[in-house]
């Protein structure tokens, strides 16, 4: 066997959980911003976000798996846990570290989203975009594969999608807010001064 095969595996499944986690924000971008509207495709749509969101999260854990059995670093579990711990690119890891632990938290969230208000579980599942900047800066800093024209267009291209999209849901929230708390115009009723009769507006 390949003495280096669990840093190829560490590698690929790196930036296929980035691809993942990627696509789960694009799915909950068009339904946060109601881009998807026949009934049945809401139902699928969430679906393919929640999986996709699984799916990222499963590959994160056997992206660890792999860098603590691979003996090309030798990472330790704190290295992988504790942000500045390690020495090989500590920065570049403290972004995985922080990304990996807000977007679990996120997936938490969701796992028991019946138990939580409205209100919180939208306030965590905020995270998820602070989640996946940081999961972003550390695919192009400690990514090897991150300077290949074939990783880095799409990486560009899809954070630009998942940004257009965050940006519209906040326009969009700002847009909903305003409209829920704008008073009403009413005009006074007037009176004909002959006949002394109201008239209304």
């Amino acid at each position: 066997m390949n003495e280096r095969i669990w840093w190829h595996i560490a590698r690929s499944t790196g930036v296929v959980a980035w691809l993942a986690l990627a696509l789960a924000m694009v799915t909950g971008g068009l339904l946060a911003n109601r881009l998807v509207h026949r009934q049945a495709s809401v139902r699928r749509t969430v679906g393919l976000h929640r999986h996709l969101a699984a799916i990222g999260l499963g590959l994160v854990a056997v992206h660890l798996g792999a860098l603590l059995a691979d003996n090309y670093v030798e990472f330790g579990l704190a290295d992988l846990l504790i942000p500045f711990h390690a020495t090989w690119h500590p920065a570049a890891l403290a972004w995985g570290i922080v990304a990996m632990a807000l977007l679990t938290v996120v997936e938490v969230s969701s796992l028991v989203h019946r138990r939580l208000s409205k209100r919180t579980w939208r306030l965590v599942h905020q995270c998820s975009a602070v989640g996946f900047a940081c999961a972003t800066v550390h695919l192009l800093q400690s990514g090897t594969d991150a300077a290949v024209t074939v990783v880095r267009l799409p990486v560009a291209v899809i954070t630009v999608v998942v940004t257009f999209l965050y940006l519209g849901r906040i326009v969009r929230l700002r847009s909903d807010r305003s409209s829920s708390i704008a008073i009403p115009q009413v005009t006074a009723p007037r009176h004909d001064s002959r006949s002394g009769v109201r008239l209304t507006p």
